[in-house]
């Protein structure tokens, strides 16, 4: 079953006092940039200018960790991000990057740590419960994940990625038809949301039987294009699918 983790990697506003630093603030607006423009090692040479003068400024440790963290250099994303958290544990958005970051590494109790964290100093935003439902997911804590969801969802009604995340918890339990509602108000809250809509098509194949509606589920997925490691595999599955439907409709 796929998580969907979702990509949810946080900018911190550059609302902060830096003195008479204008130089320094025109570094950290500069890397900013590069940063929203796919330029990350560029951000990362200009934030590691600004960090030999500036080594204990919190925003500068975050936006470091995120340039590290989306050019793929994990581990010095996962130091910059804890560098950030030791310098200010209470900025929610470096929890959350690095609670992202943790689970993509399959990390499930250091993430749970992380959006726990950022659930007791921001308890109404909705990526932190869906990060600790996601979390709760990769620890096998059905009760806690759907908590986690449900919270998210209150606070977030279109919210695809909760809805799914939902949904998968509804599968553990043998609740299929509340797994297909589900994905269904996650796809009508995002009909872009490639997981969903691939997770619907393997409830539809292995649990419901229902081959139908698994063929337009995979099918709808592959429309995306998405850019995912299973995207061959969906394909099999569809050809597969194609061919057993029209051995069964022949006489």
């Amino acid at each position: 079953m796929k998580g969907g983790l979702p990509t949810v990697i946080c900018l911190c506003l550059l609302f902060v006092c830096l003195g008479c630093y204008r130089s320094v603030e025109s570094y950290l607006r500069a890397s900013q940039v590069r940063i929203r423009t796919g330029d990350y090692s560029g951000a990362i040479r200009t934030l590691l200018k600004v960090r030999s003068f500036m080594e204990t400024n919190q925003l500068v440790w975050h936006e470091l960790g995120v340039a590290y963290h989306l050019i793929g250099d994990v581990s010095n994303a996962v130091y910059a991000y804890k560098k950030a958290i030791s310098l200010n544990p209470e900025v929610v958005e470096t929890r959350l990057n690095l609670g992202f970051l943790y689970l993509t590494l399959r990390q499930a109790d250091l993430a749970k740590r992380e959006f726990t964290s950022c659930v007791h100093l921001r308890d109404s935003d909705a990526r932190a419960w869906l990060g600790l439902g996601y979390a709760s997911l990769q620890l096998r804590e059905a009760s806690n994940a759907e908590r986690a969801f449900v919270e998210a969802i209150r606070l977030r009604t279109n919210y695809a990625r909760a809805w799914n995340g939902w949904a998968i918890v509804q599968i553990q339990r043998g609740k299929y038809a509340e797994a297909a509602r589900g994905f269904e108000r996650a796809y009508e809250s995002d009909p872009k949301y490639a997981p969903a809509l691939v997770n619907y098509g393997i409830l539809a194949l292995y649990y419901l039987e229902n081959y139908p509606l698994a063929l337009e589920k995979f099918n709808s997925y592959l429309q995306l294009n998405p850019n995912r490691p299973d995207t061959d595999h969906v394909r099999l599955i569809v050809q597969d699918l194609e061919n057993r439907l029209k051995t069964v409709g022949k006489p």
